[in-house]
């Protein structure tokens, strides 16, 4: 049952109703993380193994970098700490890749990139060398240009010098 009829069910009025369904979203939030089934399992496999690697990574690392800060003496009580952090952060990737909006993203996700086209090596090889050929024209005539502003402003008496500080205001 969606939340916005739950609410309508239990009858709650005009000035609750905001309230109350927020807060049955965070309990359906909440309630989908303690769930054990899997949400369309065959599809976005990918998308969804990359994604629970990646925050998984992320929580190693918190576990990791909280294990190194020098806040409990004991140092047993502090691996124990952090190895709950890493389980705990393995867990809610799991059943963050499961949680039905966000995998429904993830399994999208998957298939844009699927129609994506990505260029053979060697098409993709020269399309880097024609953007750094560009690149390296475009700076050299914005460094052209740059001088013959900057020799006009010094004919004109505008700029004091080549590397002077700023503007043609006076020095006193």
């Amino acid at each position: 049952m969606s939340v916005s009829r739950l609410v309508r069910r239990l009858g709650i009025t005009s000035p609750w109703y905001n309230i109350a369904f927020e807060v049955l979203k965070v309990v359906d939030f909440l309630a989908g993380m303690f769930r054990f089934g899997r949400y369309k399992s065959t599809q976005g496999k990918i998308a969804r193994q990359l994604t629970a690697l990646t925050v998984t990574i992320l929580f190693v690392i918190a576990a990791w970098r909280f294990y190194q800060l020098q806040i409990f003496g004991v140092q047993a009580f502090r691996g124990l700490i952090a190895g709950l952090i890493a389980l705990l952060g393995a867990w809610f990737a799991y059943r963050l890749v499961q949680f039905p909006p966000f995998a429904d993203f993830l399994v999208s996700v998957e298939a844009e990139m699927i129609k994506v086209y990505w260029p053979p090596k060697n098409e993709l090889y020269s399309s880097t060398i024609v953007v750094l050929v560009v690149f390296l024209l475009l700076s050299v005539l914005i460094f052209v240009f740059d001088s013959c502003w900057h020799i006009i402003f010094q004919i004109l008496n505008i700029l004091p010098g080549w590397y002077g500080g700023g503007g043609g205001g006076s020095g006193a």
